[in-house]
């Protein structure tokens, strides 16, 4: 369960079995209960993830469906094929825990509606084209009809279609949910070149079959550089001059003993900027929280062992506290019991 870090825990099989809402659900999944959240949204997420994956790897996925289909055909299983099958079922069922989970996180109040979680099974855009390489190799492969080849191309090419005209633009897109597709959505020349590319690939497929795994050695490296250069990019314009959680997590680790940081709870923006801030405090159990912004929050919301407030963000606590500090960056709120 740490997979899916601080979202699933030992009461999530307990809140399963309590189930959703008995009243409908009107407006925003966000902050329903998490079984609305993953129903609700197991279906756009699923279709989501679908015209997502197809638009970073549409040639990979097409030699991959096809080496499956010549199995369903011939009933003859080679390792080549036996590669892409596993391949093809790991990376469905991925996309289908992933849906579950989005809306599972977004009925717990975390929306992730227009995001789109690539970052858990981002070694599949590995092994999928690796996948695709070995089957392409296998002459045999080949022998499906052209029909076939030409129905699945103009299959995928509708997803990819939708991938690369709107389907991107109208998802929330961030680094840390999925490095590959940011890489490819900030470079309107890399963006127009995958986009270029994976649609005369599919053609190339379809019509000359054996061109195959040419076009994927030639395309997919490229491809991956192309993103990955605008990955890196992104990272350092980010991460090349300190944050506000930078700053603060510093500074608690300068001037608070390992006992007043195992008080703290963190407020922060996201998850990145508190667990940014615990990974400088250095100590081995962090505590945060990622309320709405601007939110009023009571003290006796936390925990009495945890009332030493660090505040990334437009949070107003309410009740008794002592301020500590206070900058443009972060505040420090002092709100145990005595003190």
């Amino acid at each position: 369960m740490n997979f899916f870090g601080s979202y699933v825990s030992e009461g999530t099989v307990n809140q399963i079995l309590d189930g959703g809402s008995d009243q409908p659900i009107e407006g925003s999944l966000a902050g329903s209960t998490p079984v609305d959240g993953a129903i609700g949204l197991f279906l756009p997420q699923l279709a989501s993830l679908s015209i997502s994956v197809v638009g970073l790897m549409a040639i990979s996925i097409a030699i991959v469906m096809l080496s499956v289909l010549r199995i369903l055909r011939t009933r003859e299983l080679s390792p080549a094929s036996a590669l892409s099958l596993l391949s093809l079922i790991w990376l469905i069922t991925l996309m289908v825990e992933i849906s579950l989970f989005t809306g599972w996180i977004t009925g717990l109040g975390d929306d992730h509606t227009n995001r789109i979680l690539i970052r858990y099974y981002d070694f599949m855009l590995l092994i999928v084209p690796l996948s695709a390489l070995a089957a392409a190799g296998q002459d045999s492969l080949w022998e499906n009809k052209s029909f076939l080849r030409w129905g699945l191309v103009l299959l995928l090419s509708i997803p990819l279609t939708s991938a690369f005209t709107s389907h991107f633009a109208a998802l929330e897109i961030q680094i840390a949910d999925a490095p590959n597709l940011a890489g490819l959505v900030v470079n309107e020349t890399v963006f127009s070149s995958v986009a270029t590319v994976s649609l005369i690939g599919l053609v190339a497929i379809a019509a000359f079959p054996r061109s195959a795994k040419y076009v994927l050695v030639a395309t997919f490296p490229l491809m991956m550089i192309a993103t990955g250069w605008q990955i890196q990019d992104q990272y350092e314009n980010f991460r090349g001059e300190k944050s506000a959680a930078d700053l603060a997590g510093q500074y608690v680790n300068e001037n608070f003993s390992s006992e007043e940081m195992s008080e703290i709870t963190i407020l922060a923006n996201s998850r990145f900027d508190a667990t940014n801030a615990g990974f400088w405090m250095d100590v081995p159990d962090i505590r945060y929280e990622v309320p709405s912004p601007g939110i009023l929050i009571p003290v006796d919301f936390f925990p009495e062992e945890r009332r030493i407030l660090l505040i990334i963000g437009d949070y107003q606590v309410q009740g008794e506290f002592t301020e500590l500090q206070s900058n443009e960056n972060f505040r420090i709120l002092d709100a145990r019991p005595g003190e």
